[in-house]
């Protein structure tokens, strides 16, 4: 039988989650690109920001460009000084190698890791040859095009979500590793 209060708290619960990452995202970007003041200080104030927006308790440690914040049933890695493709995505993913790797995050919520890797000086003509390399390792691909510098893609696998959206030479890519049971 359908429990239609069940699912609106399964459906409460992802969003709050994807707030969750969403904040955290944006709150470890904010913190990690700033410069000076008290390390443990700002970590505090962290907290207290992502506490407040999502009512969890938050922990938040920063070590020079990386932040990790975990709270129950959440991790995530901010990491402003990576520089390069995370060796922890699994080959059968294409390498994204059509603009130099700005930032990356890591989020691992309920058994699934998403990568975040934000690109700058990305190159004309990326979202035809991700699409083509997408293709060829088997994904489901959906293709929305801006002009001749944007647009983004989203690819689909049975092990895999992909979203890449960019324009004007910025580009984010997310991979997300589902969990398999």
């Amino acid at each position: 039988m359908y429990n239609l209060k069940q699912t609106g708290m399964k459906i409460t619960e992802k969003i709050r989650k994807a707030g969750l990452a969403i904040t955290t995202l944006l709150v470890g970007f904010a913190f990690v690109s700033c410069s000076g003041g008290s390390q443990k200080t700002a970590d505090r104030m962290m907290e207290e920001a992502i506490e407040k927006s999502t009512g969890e308790d938050v922990e938040v440690n920063t070590d020079g460009q990386k932040t990790t914040i975990e709270t129950e049933g959440y991790e995530a890695e901010v990491d402003a000084g990576a520089k390069s493709w995370p060796g922890e995505i699994p080959s059968d993913v294409p390498e994204f190698t059509f603009g130099q790797i700005n930032a990356v995050s890591t989020v691992l919520v309920d058994g699934n890791t998403t990568y975040t890797i934000a690109f700058r000086e990305v190159k004309e003509g990326f979202i035809d040859k991700y699409d083509a390399l997408l293709k060829e390792k088997g994904f489901t691909t959906n293709v929305f095009k801006t002009g001749g510098l944007g647009g983004s893609i989203t690819a689909e696998s049975e092990k895999y979500t992909i979203a890449l959206m960019g324009n004007d030479g910025d580009a984010a890519l997310s991979v997300e590793i589902k969990k398999q049971e």
